[in-house]
């Protein structure tokens, strides 16, 4: 009777754990614009933590130290978008040039200009790159528009931060608190570690490939760097597409030789930092396994579009640990692992 009744009882724990799983995937797809500035702020937040400490342990007065932090956020994403604006401008600036090139490659490739008509006609007018660049215009929209939701995210987390120690005191007493202190403290290194290199990571891929560009006559060779830079960021798939998209617009400027010489570069920069690099400099505790990447890939695309793509790896990292300090999670953070 007794084992029937406990039988029963971790039946319907099951049945609400899929509940409740049911119930956080649907709020956080009906609540997407309020969560995604949430979660981007949170993690800025504590990247951003070591250097405010800094100044307040400098004794700078903490609301000084937090404008001081932000203003410069805010002028760096300011200048990326400037760059990239600049950037796709200088593009859009040359179409017509690229445009002959392109057409100069297809005929030499024995291609007629009339057998691409109806590629030209598919693709290249004015109403289909009208519907192109229509998500993406409102993507734009809307971050500049949730800009000042993120900010001041960005604020309070950042001030909360500051006195973390005081409200894990309150969250729990005696070794409960001490655990939570724990947990938080796994979670801010991990997450610093990871970002850290990836970062470096990145910003190593980003500048080979602008000077690799650049050697090669590529035009808006920044550009493509800073690409990279970006792209480098999304698992599994960011790496090959940032390498794919210089390549293609590769061909409309080199020979047939010169562009395998400049494919084959790049490839094995991103080799070299991604598969080599990326995996010395990152903690073992740190990696997730492909499996989990994609669905995580998957699940977090869903629900905060593009922006979920760039937060699924720390995202995965944080649930890791975060199960890892639970009762009965530590079975599902093992499979997590790489």
């Amino acid at each position: 009777m007794a084992n029937s009744m406990e039988n029963d009882v971790k039946s319907i724990r099951r049945i609400l754990v899929v509940f409740l799983v049911a119930g956080i995937h649907y709020l956080l797809y009906a609540l997407s614009s309020l969560v995604t500035p949430l979660i981007l702020s949170s993690f800025i937040a504590l990247l951003l933590y070591p250097a405010l400490q800094f100044l307040v342990d400098k004794k700078i007065p903490k609301y000084l130290a937090l404008f001081a932090v932000v203003t410069v956020v805010f002028l760096l994403l300011g200048g990326i978008t400037a760059m990239i604006r600049s950037s796709v401008m200088e593009i859009y600036a040359d179409k017509e040039q690229i445009s002959e090139m392109f057409l100069e490659k297809v005929n030499s490739l024995g291609f007629s200009v009339g057998d691409l008509d109806g590629f030209f006609s598919e693709f290249i007018n004015p109403e289909k790159i009208s519907e192109m660049l229509t998500p993406v215009l409102s993507g734009a929209a809307s971050f500049l528009g949730g800009s000042f939701t993120f900010f001041f995210y960005l604020l309070l987390i950042s001030s909360g931060l500051l006195s973390y120690k005081k409200y894990l005191k309150r969250f729990g007493n005696g070794e409960d608190s001490t655990k939570w202190f724990d947990v938080f403290i796994k979670i801010k290194e991990s997450f610093s570690v990871y970002i850290r290199v990836k970062v470096l990571i990145s910003l190593g891929t980003g500048f080979c490939f602008w000077i690799i560009c650049s050697s090669f006559g590529i035009s808006s060779a920044m550009f493509w760097g800073f690409l990279a830079f970006c792209l480098n960021f999304i698992p599994t798939f960011g790496s090959v597409i940032a390498t794919i998209i210089p390549v293609c617009f590769g061909f409309l400027y080199l020979e047939p030789t010169p562009l395998i010489i400049y494919g084959a570069l790049l490839g094995v920069v991103q080799f070299i930092f991604g598969n080599i690099l990326e995996p010395i400099f990152l903690d073992k505790q740190l990696s997730i396994n492909t499996l989990t990447i994609l669905f995580g890939l998957v699940f977090w695309n869903e629900i905060l579009g593009v922006t979920g793509l760039f937060l699924a790896v720390p995202l995965l990292v944080l649930t890791k640990i975060l199960l890892e300090n639970i009762e009965g999670g530590k079975k599902i953070a093992l499979f997590m692992e790489s």
